[in-house]
């Protein structure tokens, strides 16, 4: 009679001691989606856009003067930061951007653009070199290009 009485109180207090967990609501705010990510020479300006031009991923000292990584963003709502951050063939960062602002709080962007470059003197190593880029303090995407001694 005891472990019936017993079972009958376990399963009572279990019934009446039933947790329920409530999600908060959040606001949903997607990400950017990178479109496109290039290494170009030069950066075409029309009409409040701008387009890469020379887009390549070998770039010769004395012949080519700068170089530029070109991204295309889609969906930006809210504002965001972006980051460059260049290494060279050794692996040693080279430039890092300040986070750059992008969107604006209450609007939503289809598109948006952004590049950073860097010129090319002769002292910049030979080799392959790697551009790192990151939304918000997080990872993005990274894209890779090479340095070479102008033989002619």
């Amino acid at each position: 009679m005891k472990i019936k009485n017993l079972m009958i109180l376990l399963i009572m207090s279990s019934l009446l001691s039933c947790i329920q967990f409530k999600p908060e609501k959040m606001p949903l705010i997607s990400l950017p989606i990178l479109e496109e990510i290039v290494v170009c020479g030069k950066i075409m300006k029309e009409r409040n856009w701008a387009y890469p031009r020379d887009i390549k991923t070998v770039f010769i000292k004395g012949k080519d003067k700068r170089i530029y990584c070109f991204l295309i963003l889609k969906k930006i709502e809210d504002e965001h930061f972006l980051e460059w951050k260049w290494y060279d063939p050794e692996g040693k960062l080279y430039r890092s951007t300040e986070r750059i602002k992008i969107g604006e709080k209450g609007v939503i962007y289809e598109k948006f653009i952004a590049w950073d470059g860097i010129i090319l003197f002769r002292e910049k190593k030979d080799g392959k070199w790697k551009i790192a880029i990151f939304l918000d303090n997080k990872f993005l995407d990274m894209i890779e290009f090479e340095i070479k001694e102008n033989n002619n």
